[in-house]
């Protein structure tokens, strides 16, 4: 995730079993909804560093 300079300020991921989900379940289905996530955060670290 980056700041709003850009700069990478942490990283986020997702674990499961590998019999759990195929691989294309993982990009259709948990990928957009850890971008989604990731985006929502840096949203909020922009919204936070651009107030202190």
């Amino acid at each position: 995730m980056r700041d709003r300079h850009g700069v990478v300020v942490a990283a986020v991921n997702i674990s499961t079993q590998a019999a759990r989900y195929s691989l294309g379940e993982v990009r259709d289905s948990l990928l957009p909804a850890l971008l989604e996530t990731t985006a929502a955060i840096e949203h909020d670290l922009t919204r936070i560093r651009s107030t202190t």
